[in-house]
């Protein structure tokens, strides 16, 4: 009597690939070349460092896949549609702070890549870190408060990035970009704002096909371009407009993807084109008008050995506070209470993104803003 044996199965193709040392490595090296692919259209390579040393990991941690992703909700809370949101804070900023675009094209293609700068995976990433810090310290704060932060962090922010780039400054830098949650407990909202503004100008800067098309022009109008962003997903969040998404390796290079197909490298700029992105309005200045509007001479000064800018405007103290440079608008030298951010800062994009209102046309809007008046709008 013959025994009665069940026949073997062979094991399953598919499962015996997807374990196999060669299909790992495969697979390994297929993502590699994806990726290459995308670094050459815009992704940054972590890499690259900012300060310098090329062994230096630190920077890339800018660049660091999130555990969470916050994406656009169809409408906010108060019916606002998010993509007209972005849209209108591109708008402002392209026309605001680059007021000697002439024609529909170069207006067009500005306002094109800040919309790209603002919707990047980078800036929304460490937007959502920031104020992901801030809700687990359970930090209340007034939309006053906030703006006070705001405007305290920039200048600290404009000596770190913008000054002589010494070993105490990178290592400074270096503190915010490596910041674990468990150091979160010693910080302040000071400390959230400088982190973001620090990350997403080491972003700006990256040397991708894109950088030339985020030329901003003068540091403070980078600082001003970096604190509006901040404010307006600050704005966003507070409106429960964006939703946090977990991420994961596959999902993380979809998202990537995602944004280079919607925003596709424009055509390379020539090196004489980046003149055309500065601010204009500020290229035929004198060096009294730059220290009546911005406070100091950028370049143009006094300094010690241990970089503490002074200024030279006669008959007025140097303007100088331990290592930090401290910009002295005329229009923050008044008690911080009491004025609006554009009144304290002389910075229309701020005070366009704290008076935003969906319904009112942006020219109008803009125009408004210019004039001071808040509540016509």
């Amino acid at each position: 009597m013959r025994k009665h044996t069940t026949p073997r199965r062979p094991k399953r193709q598919t499962a015996l690939a997807s374990r196999s040392p060669s299909g790992v490595l495969r697979n390994q090296h297929t993502r590699r070349e994806f990726i290459r692919q995308q670094m050459s259209e815009g992704r940054p390579d972590p890499y690259r460092s900012w300060c310098g040393d090329p062994s230096c990991k630190k920077d890339g941690r800018v660049f660091m896949m999130p555990y969470s992703y916050p994406v656009n909700d169809e409408i906010c809370k108060n019916g606002l549609p998010v993509e007209d949101y972005f849209h209108d804070l591109a708008k402002a900023m392209a026309i605001m702070l680059f007021p000697g675009l002439k024609s529909a094209e170069e207006k067009t293609r500005k306002f094109f890549e800040i919309l790209s700068f603002i919707d990047s995976p980078i800036i929304r990433s460490q937007a959502s870190r920031v104020m992901g810090g801030i809700t687990w310290l359970s930090m209340k704060f007034t939309d006053r408060q906030f703006e006070v932060a705001l405007i305290r962090a920039r200048p600290v922010f404009l000596d770190l990035m913008f000054g002589v780039k010494t070993a105490e400054r990178v290592e400074k830098i270096h503190s915010y970009v490596t910041a674990k949650a468990s150091q979160y407990k010693g910080w302040t909202l000071h400390d959230f704002i400088l982190r973001f503004l620090i990350s997403a100008e080491v972003w700006r800067v990256h040397e991708t096909p894109r950088k030339e098309g985020w030329v901003i022009g003068s540091r403070e109008a980078v600082g001003e371009f970096l604190s509006a962003v901040l404010l307006g997903y600050h704005q966003l969040f507070a409106r429960r407009c964006l939703v946090l998404t977990d991420v994961w390796l596959q999902r993380w290079d979809q998202i990537w993807q995602e944004w280079l197909e919607k925003y596709p490298v424009s055509k390379t700029l020539k090196e004489d084109d980046e003149n055309d992105f500065k601010l204009r309005e500020r290229q035929a200045l004198t060096e009294e008008d730059v220290l009546e509007q911005v406070g100091y001479l950028g370049g143009i000064g006094k300094a010690d050995g241990t970089y503490k800018p002074r200024r030279n405007r006669p008959k007025e103290p140097d303007q100088t506070f331990g290592d930090s440079l401290v910009v002295t608008d005329p229009t923050t030298n008044p008690p911080l209470t009491g004025l609006s951010m554009g009144e304290r800062t002389g910075s229309r994009v701020l005070q366009w993104v704290w008076s935003y209102v969906p319904e009112v046309p942006l020219f109008r809007h803009i125009r408004a803003v210019g004039q001071g008046n808040r509540t016509s709008v």
